[in-house]
């Protein structure tokens, strides 16, 4: 395979334009780091979309993105439609160096340093408080530090990774892409990272208008049929304690403990399959789209 460029920002919106399409447009589109793509899942006139469907659920639309966006990047980088990115400041790319870097270079220059396989980026919450609920109570001293689990809104996706957990198995909306989280976290505990030198900020909430989908799965469903298939009973029990945010908290304040590994390494279906059955109807027929 060759990998053409470092990275691709994948977001799913209602909106032909916004000012945070505008926003991811010019941090990302067609530079010489990345490239940005996006999916309408309400207005199938959008010819700048990459994908336009309508009645999909929000992980449907994260597997119509993955399966269409050209398979030429390292990494895959999905996004909610708001979420804004800024530089941090202090971030340790610039600190000895006078040229000022874009977001998209610090990025990639992020992937390239720590070759992450999932992660997310250090986020602000609304009200200013630096860390998101998943980070709430970590020292992030580090420019890179190990995390178990975190928001979906923004999700980092090693090519190796993405490859193995797109489809998505079961879909949904909340949870519906935990189980990635959680089995990256099994096979390679260092190398699920939260980065510092790039802040987050995710201003507008809105509730998914995917629930009334006949094929829709609750947060609680997509976690009990995930677990159906884990091979482990301790695993089980372990994935059900995320059902509680805070257990989720505790578990990654724990993983503080773990030094990073900036290994380069590949994840392979060998490596799924010491803790998931990847021979279950689930994983086999798992699709992009069922509607």
């Amino acid at each position: 395979m060759e990998l053409k460029k470092q990275f691709v920002v994948l977001a799913q919106t209602r909106y032909k334009t916004s000012e945070y399409i505008r926003h991811h447009e010019r941090e990302f589109k067609n530079n010489k780091y990345c490239d940005y793509f996006r999916l309408n899942w309400n207005d199938l006139t959008d010819t700048d979309a990459l994908v336009a469907k309508r009645d999909i659920c929000w992980s449907e639309g994260r597997s119509l993105l993955y399966k269409h966006v050209k398979k030429q990047y390292r990494y895959y980088i999905f996004i909610d439609d708001d979420i804004i990115f800024k530089k941090n400041p202090n971030n340790e790319f610039e600190k000895n160096n006078s040229n000022t870097k874009s977001v998209a270079e610090i990025i990639n220059l992020i992937l390239e340093k720590y070759k992450p396989l999932m992660g997310c980026f250090r986020g602000i919450e609304s009200n200013g408080v630096l860390n998101e609920w998943h980070a709430r109570h970590m020292n992030l001293q580090s420019p890179a530090t190990p995390i178990m689990g975190y928001d979906l809104n923004t999700n980092i996706f090693h090519y190796s990774v993405a490859d193995l957990m797109f489809p998505v198995f079961h879909h949904g909306s909340g949870r519906s892409m935990w189980y990635a989280m959680y089995l990256v976290y099994k096979m390679y505990p260092k190398k699920q990272m939260i980065f510092k030198d790039v802040f987050t900020l995710n201003p507008r909430h809105e509730e998914n208008p995917d629930h009334d989908l006949e094929h829709f799965n609750d947060c609680q469903q997509v976690t009990n049929l995930f677990i159906k298939n884990l091979k482990n009973d301790a695993d089980k029990q372990e994935f059900l304690s995320w059902n509680h945010q805070y257990m989720i908290q505790i578990n990654t304040i724990l993983s503080n403990d773990l030094s990073i590994s900036t290994d380069n390494v590949i994840v392979s279906l060998q490596d799924l399959s010491k803790y998931y059955n990847i021979s279950c109807p689930a994983y086999i027929n798992r699709v992009a789209s069922i509607s």
